[in-house]
Parts: structure tokens; sequence; C-alpha cells
């Protein structure tokens, strides 16, 4: 009889300490998935905040292209009208080379 309790007992104390180490292990994948599930949201977060910053760096290139369109034409206008004074400058100078033979 004693024998008998002696081996309920142990099997009792190893049904114990089968059970406490499930609890922690329960425990411990619980914040595991807690820890996870956070994760999750700052990931999702992060990729939300870098398709917002994909959108704006489309959107700036947008405007840095046409941006570089106007200098562009701007540039082009500048060197136009610079090409006219040019000529503009020619011919008076010849009207003036003219003009000094002409008194000459």
């Amino acid at each position: 009889v004693v024998n008998g309790n002696t081996e309920r007992a142990d099997l009792l104390a190893q049904i114990n300490d089968l059970k406490a180490a499930l609890r922690d292990r329960d425990e411990r994948m619980k914040a595991t998935e807690t820890e996870l599930a956070i994760i999750k949201e700052q990931s999702e977060n992060r990729l939300k905040e870098l398709k917002a910053l994909k959108m704006d760096l489309e959107k700036s290139q947008c405007i840095n292209i046409k941006k570089e369109e106007v200098i562009n034409q701007l540039k082009d206008a500048m060197s136009s009208l610079e090409e006219k004074l040019v000529e503009k400058e020619n011919m008076l100078n010849m009207k003036y080379l003219k003009e000094a033979e002409g008194n000459a």
C-alpha cells in the first residue's frame, strides 16, 4: 500500500510538473503571438509609410521633369534672343562702319 501510494504521489508530481510546463509553454506562445501581432502591425504601418513616400517621390520626380522642361525652354529662348542680339549688334556695327566710310 505504501509503495502504491508512493508511486501515485510520484505520478501526481510528474503530472503537476507537466501541467506547469504546459502552462509555461502556453504563456510563452501567447507572448510570442502578441509580439508577432505587434511586429505585423508595425510592418504594415511601415509599408504604408513607404508607399506614401514612394508616391511623394514619384510626384517630386514628375515636378522635377516639368521644371527641367521649362528650364530647357527658357535656355532655348535665351539662346535665340542672344543670337538675335548678336545679329542686331552686327547690323548696327555695319551701319556705323558704312556711315563712318560715308563721312570720311
